[in-house]
Parts: structure tokens; sequence; C-alpha cells
């Protein structure tokens, strides 16, 4: 033989005659499509007629030679089937709207004069099967049998031998709005065949499917399924039935095989067996309403997992029995770092007498697992997937950390820890949620939860839970907490008591939970807890430490925050050991704290602070934007200078910590608004205080210093006073002062007058002349040598002459000036009292002087004179 590339020539004539044969087929096929197309496309529309009884929509026709080579191609773009007249959807939604369809017709047989449709491809559209409410479908379009047989004639020699169909992108959507059923698959690439024998039609279709929903009432299933399909159909047309002799559905990983009878001749009924000998969790998942599965969606699956059942009866409420099981399983999430291992377990699912979910049942029997080497345990049961009613136990201990790595709960930032539990509940989900006490009373729980050691953190809070432990005793849907103790942020806590109706308020947002205990706590710093950042670094040495924090610097990362549910019902008997808020430092507080409908409730609350106690009851009402509060609070012996530090010299800088000393003795009746952040809302601020002040100092105060040039400077300096009383009042931003005698060492002081919170002053001043010396230094030292040659010389007790002083202006800009209308007022009083006294004199004159005197010989005792005196 000789080589091809020895002989040029005979290469060339090759090829040649290569290219000359694909030309004239080229032209064969152009001249083809030429002559043939007009007969082509009108036996194809001769032949849809004969068929199709409702009218089809075509916005163009075209032939091509090449589209299917070696096929012929008659293409209809734009192709709307309107469905049946009389359907209700027929106008909204057409039986198929499709992009494309293309006819494939075999080239030899056209050449021989016979019309044979091969193949027909659809492409990018959607199909809308319907069955309105009076079960009138709109996917009857085809004409009657003997219709056919007449039009057969006239459709000339036109025949469909069907060897492939072609699905590209095609939405199916099947729809029975009386039995409440929707189906919603995409066909993105499938591939279908057809063979007739007689009435005998053999069917072959496998490809990619994908299962958007199927829905069944108000429940879904086969979510976003992905499907493969490779099946093989024989339809009976006169028996009108369906014989699926093989059919693999390929699902995730799993391979079901299905095969029965699905009988049209009269209702549509249903006789199929299913079966998977490996298959995993995700299908089991798939046939659970997609509101239960899919938390677990994305989850996979390794082991021996096994799947058989059977569909019986009628198409639209077949009854569904599936049995599966697992053995050595495991259970994962793939991005997850943990898995549930060693599963073994049994599963019956059916959807019961009623064919619907309100009898479908789902049982979970004999569970086992392990979760980072720890054993779990239990069963459950859910039945009424319309009104859900679960059963269901655990035993087991796990990690709450291992827990999180499997399972993520998206509220927590980080946990660790222990818990063992022995639990079990027993009702429907409707009657743990309803606000009928009777229906609660019909769900069952009990058992017990042990936590050692648990810290977590939140998302949305920078303050970590710490060293949670404690026991828990469920009854009934409420947790007994035989008690617990932990950390949150620096704050320490006790619990002993009950939480009522905790499981409802678990498993809803609606439902109240009313918490009756005993809190005790060695310190408790308010800052964190009402701005949810720490005071200071958790790992330090010593925690007191963080009392001494300035609290702007928590408060500036985040304002407060005071937030009462209405869902929360609280009932404390605290015992709080140490407590800081701002510059409030509390030791031994007890008290009674409750809630009730967003209003707070503190009774009997006592302090020891500022180096006395303090006693206190108040409300807090925050059923509205704003805080309503009001209270009473009495004191005794609390430092004065630490009142005001604690206070924060009450937001003004005149009369301060520094200036002020003594013990508060005080009772107080006060009302006010704050807004959420705590802050008072001062036009709203009223009070009545009974006040005294003992073993008082007033130091370097400024108006003091102001009346320097009337008394002796050094003595104002350091003015001790002794007890006193006095009325306070705070109403529309001004606190009232009434006149009050202050007794120094010094001399007697009057004082009194208002200060209003924008800090202007009206202080009146009553100073006695004796202390104000306007005599020259000479006169002085007279006085002074006075006193040392002839002693100390007596005081005239009659009432001093006073001097009327008043300070006005701001705080920042004030004048002292004497007090003219005072005195105006002191003179006239003054006046009419030596009238008195003058009247008194005149009238004593005209009386005789009497003299009564009574001697007892209590004070006359005499002492004897001796006999033998001489």
């Amino acid at each position: 033989m000789r080589s091809l590339e020895k002989n040029p020539p005979l290469l060339k004539r090759f090829a040649v005659w290569i290219a000359t044969a694909i030309g004239f087929a080229a032209a064969s096929l152009v001249g083809l499509t030429y002559v043939y197309q007009d007969q082509i496309i009108d036996r194809l529309i001769q032949s849809l007629n004969q068929y199709v009884a409702t009218p089809i929509q075509v916005q163009h026709i075209t032939v091509s030679a090449w589209r299917t080579f070696p096929h012929m191609a008659v293409s209809f773009e734009q192709v709307v089937i309107a469905g049946q007249a009389d359907s209700i959807q027929a106008a909204e939604f057409p039986l198929a709207h499709i992009e494309q369809v293309d006819f494939s017709f075999n080239l030899l047989s056209l050449l021989q004069g016979t019309y044979e449709v091969e193949q027909i491809t659809l492409s990018d559209g959607s199909v809308n099967l319907w069955i309105d409410a009076q079960r009138n479908p709109n996917y009857h379009i085809f004409r009657r049998k003997e219709t056919e047989e007449t039009n057969a004639e006239k459709a000339g020699k036109l025949a469909f031998r069907l060897q492939q169909i072609h699905l590209n992108h095609i939405q199916v959507r099947y729809r029975d709005i009386a039995r409440a059923q929707d189906v919603l698959t995409n066909a993105h690439q499938a591939t279908a065949s057809l063979v007739v024998r007689g009435q005998i039609y053999d069917i072959t279709v496998n490809g990619a499917l994908e299962s958007e929903y199927i829905e069944i009432g108000a429940d879904r299933y086969f979510v976003q399924q992905p499907l493969l399909v490779d099946t093989h159909l024989m339809y009976d047309y006169d028996q009108q039935q369906l014989a699926i002799t093989s059919a693999a559905l390929g699902l995730h990983e799993t391979q079901l095989s299905i095969q029965g009878l699905i009988d049209h001749s009269e209702e549509t009924t249903l006789d199929l067996t299913v079966e998977a000998s490996q298959t995993n969790i995700t299908t089991l998942l798939s046939v659970l309403p997609a509101a239960i599965a899919q938390p677990w969606k994305h989850y996979r699956s390794t082991g021996d997992v096994h799947l058989a059942g059977q569909v019986q009866g009628p198409a639209d409420q077949p009854a569904i029995q599936l049995t599966f099981g697992s053995h050595n399983a495991s259970f994962f999430h793939p991005d997850y770092q943990r898995k549930l291992e060693n599963i073994h377990l049994n599963g019956f699912f059916s959807n019961g007498s009623e064919r619907n979910t309100r009898t479908t049942e789902l049982r979970l029997e004999d569970i086992t697992a392990t979760l980072d080497g720890k054993r779990i345990s239990g069963n459950l049961l859910l039945r009424n997937f319309r009104d859900l009613y679960l059963e269901t136990n655990l035993q087991g201990a796990f990690s709450i950390e291992s827990l999180l790595a499997f399972h993520p709960v998206p509220q927590l930032q980080w946990a660790q820890g222990d818990v063992n539990a022995d639990v079990q509940l027993q009702g429907k989900i409707s009657d743990l949620r309803s606000n009928q006490l009777h229906r609660r009373r019909r769900t069952h729980s009990s058992g017990t939860i042990a936590m050692n050691d648990i810290t977590f953190a939140l998302r949305k809070s920078q303050l970590p839970f710490q060293q949670l432990s404690g026991t828990f005793r469920v009854q009934d849907n409420h947790l007994t907490i035989q008690r617990m103790s932990g950390y949150v942020g620096h704050s320490h806590f006790s619990l002993q008591g009950q939480f009522r109706n905790a499981i409802a308020y678990a498993l809803t947002q609606t439902h109240p939970i009313q918490i009756d205990a005993t809190l005790h706590s060695d310190f408790i710093d308010l800052d964190e807890l009402l701005s949810g950042n720490l005071s200071m670094a958790l790992d330090t040495d010593d925690l007191t430490q963080s009392t001494a924090q300035d609290w702007r610097t928590v408060a500036e990362k985040q304002a407060y925050q005071f937030e009462l549910s209405p869902r929360l019902a609280l009932n404390f008997e605290c015992n709080i050991k140490r407590l800081k808020f701002r510059r409030f430092r509390g030791r031994e507080i007890r008290s009674t704290f409750s809630v009730q409908q967003q209003i707070a409730r503190i009774r009997n609350l006592s302090v020891q602070t500022a180096g006395g106690h303090a006693y206190a009851s108040a409300l807090v009402n925050a059923q509205q934007k704003s805080l309503r509060t009001q209270g009473e609070t009495r004191l005794e012996g609390i430092h004065a200078d630490s009142l005001f530090y604690i206070f924060e010299d009450f937001q003004q800088n005149f009369l301060t910590a520094r200036h002020l000393k003594g013990e508060v003795f005080a009772k107080s009746d006060w009302r006010m608004t704050l807004d959420r952040s705590l802050r008072v809302q001062y036009p709203t601020l009223t009070s009545e205080t009974y006040a005294t002040i003992r073993k008082g100092e007033l130091n370097n105060f400024e108006p003091m210093q102001r009346i320097a040039p009337y008394v002796d400077e050094a003595q104002l300096d350091h003015l001790r006073f002794g007890d006193i009383q006095n009325y306070i009042r705070i109403h529309d931003q001004q606190i009232y002062i009434p006149t009050m005698l202050v007794h120094s060492n010094l001399s007697d002081i009057q004082v009194g007058g208002t200060h209003t919170f924008d800090n202007h002053i009206d202080y009146r001043f009553e100073v006695p002349m004796r202390s104000i010396h306007l005599r020259s230094a000479k006169a002085r030292e007279r006085t002074a040598q006075r006193k040392k040659d002839f002693g100390e010389i007596a005081d005239d007790d009659a009432a001093p002459t006073k001097l009327f002083l008043k300070a006005q202006g701001t705080v920042d800009d004030y004048k002292i000036s004497y007090d003219l209308p005072a005195a105006k007022v002191q003179f006239k009083e003054n006046l009419s009292e030596e009238k008195q006294e003058l009247k008194q004199v005149f009238k004593n004159k005209r009386k005789p002087a009497t003299y009564d005197v009574e001697l007892s010989d209590e004070y006359l005792d005499f002492e004897p004179v001796p006999q033998n005196q001489p």
C-alpha cells in the first residue's frame, strides 16, 4: 500500500472529492429546503390542527437545513397555547408559552414523499397545567378519537415517530386549586423518546430536573431539590394505564428505585413501591415539610442509611408509608468542625388515614449517637403537621462548645461548658404557645438539666456570661432552679427559685415568663449591666478595682439602655453585698424587687453608703417611651460631702462636696421622668425634703468670702454650725430654701432663697450687727487690753441689731448688696415690739409693788452655839 504522503496527487484528489461531496450535500439541502418548505409547513400545521382543538399562536415559522443536521427542521418561534377555553386561568396563565419549538424531519423519508417528525425540541419557556375549583382542567386540548381518524385521511402522509423529545430550560407547573396542590419543576436538560406499537406507547425519559417545591396544603416538600431522572415507561392507550417498569431517580447522592402502575381509566390512582438501599439523611429531610427541614438542609451524612416504602391510592391523595433507618452513620455540616457520629435509629413516616398533613406522622425510635465521644440517646414523635404534636425524650451529656461547632446559634459568639440532660416533653406546640392556661396544662414535661461551668458571649453584648453552674428541674412548663450561680461581666449572682411558663416563653415570641426567686450577689456593677460594656479587663487580679473605675469611661462606649420586656414578670428577694452605679457605692443591700407589665417596684430597700444608711421605695413605669418614676427616700447619718459627690454636685459647681461637711438626716418624696438612657428630664422633677444637718461645716464658700468686709475673714474659711433643720422643695426647675437659722461659731445667721437649675441664685442673709467690726485697729487693741486687765466684760443679752444682705445673679456672676426691703420689714417689727414694751412699762408703774417671800426650813438651817462658850 502506498503512503498518502508519497503520493501528493492522490491526496489532493481525495480532498477535492470530499469538498465536492460536502458542497453537493449543502447545495442539495438548500435546494430541498427551498422546494419542500411550503409543503412541510402546510402538512405540519394540518397535522397539528388534526389533533389540537385550541388555538395556537405562532409569531414566526422558519425552515432550516442546518439547525438539526442531518435532519431538516421547522422552527416555531414565540408559541402560545391558550389551553381549554373555559378554564379560568386560560387568559392569565396559558397552557404553554415557549420561545422556540423545533420539529425535525427525516431527510431520506422526505425524499421518498413521507413526512416523518423524528425529534421535537422545546427551548426556554413554561408549561402550566391547571385544575380550577370546579375541577375544570386547562390541558384537555386534543380532539376526540373519531375526529382524529376522520382527519387522518386528510392529513396526508405526515407521521410522528419521535425518537427524541428535548426539553431545554422548560418550567413545568401543575396546580390543583380544589385540592390545594402545587408542583413546580424545572427541566434544564431532559431528553425523552417515544415508540408507538399499536396502542402501546414505549417512553423513556432521562436528564436533569430541579424540584422547586411540591406543595400540599400549607406544607412544602422537596424544596429546591436537584433530580436526575432515568425512566422506562409503558403506556397502554386503551386501558389508560402507565406502567413504570424501571425508574431511577437521583436525589443528591441517593438513587431511588421506583416501580408500579398509574391507572388513568377513571380517577387517577397510584400503586408504587420506592426503595433506596444506599441513601442519606439529606434524602430523608427532602420528604419532610420545609418548615421542619429548612434548618438542616445543608447538612450531609455518611454511612448506611436505608429507605423503603409504598405510595398507593388516588393521585391527589395517595397513602404514603415509608420506613427508614441508619446504622453507624454520621451527620454533619460540610463547613463546620463537628460530626454527630455512630448514629443508629429506626424511622417511620406516614400521611395517615386522611392522607394529608393533619394525619401525617414521623417517628424516630431508639436513637443513639455520639458527639465528641459523649453519648446521646432518645426518641422523637411528630404528629399532625398542621397542628404539630410533639413527644420526645432526651438523655445524655454534651459539650456546649461541641454542640455549637455542630450547629451554630446565630445569637452566640462563642460558648463552652458541659450540660447533662434527662428530659421528656409531650403535647401540642399550639397548646404550649396558647394564652389559655387550661391549654398549656395539656402539655407535660419533666426531667432535670445540670449545667457545669458554662461560659458564653452574645454577639450584641460585650458582657460575657461566665462560670454558670446550676441544676434545673423541669415540671409541666415550669423550670425550678435548685441553685444557679455565675457572673455577667464583673457582676456576680446566685439564684434559687422558679421560672414559670419557661417552655412556652422559649418557644414563642409572645408568651410571658414569671420568675420568682431569691437573688444573692457578692458584687453588682450596674454601669456594665445597663451599658453592655465592661468597665475593665476580666482577667484583673483584684475584682474590687473595678469599683474605682470612672463610670463615664463605661457609659461613653454606649449609652445606658433601660428596658423592661412586656413578657417579663419578676419577684426577687435581693441580698447584695456590694453594688456600684456611677459614683454610688453601696454595701449590704436588701430589698424586694418586682416587675409586672413593664412597671418595676423597689420595696423596703436598705443600703449602707456614704458613712450612714439609706432607705427607699420606688416605682419605675416603662410602659411609655420615657421612664416615669416616683418614690420616697430616708437618709440617716449620710455624710454631706459624700452625698454631693455621689450626685455629682447636683450638676452645679456653686456649692460642692468640698464646701460642705456634716451628717444628713432627711426624708424625701420625689417624682421625675427619665429617658431610656437614664438622663433626667429636669422640668418633670419635683421633690419635698425635710432635712437635718448635724455637726455641719461650711468651708471656703465664696458667698461667705464676699461678705468678708463685714466679718472676721479668718472665721469664714471654716464655719462650724450646729443642727440645721429645713424643708426644701424642688419644683419647676427651681430649688426653694425657706429661711433657716444657723447657729455657728461666728454667730447666729439666717439664710434662705432660691436656686434655679440654670444656676440663677437669689439668697438672703441676716447677720447680727454684733458680729460686725466697724472700729479702728487702735480701738480693737484697747478693747483687748481691757479684757486682759479686767477680765471678760459681760455682754448685753438684748437682741442685737441685724444686717440684711442678699446675693443675686448667676453662680458665675452674682452681687452681694444690702437688702433694704427686708431691713424695713425688720425695723417695723422692732418698732412694734418696743411700743408694746413701753406700754407694759407704763402700765406696771401704776401698780404698788408687792413682795411675797416664802421661807423654808430647808434653807434656814443655823449652826447651834456651844454651851461652854463664854
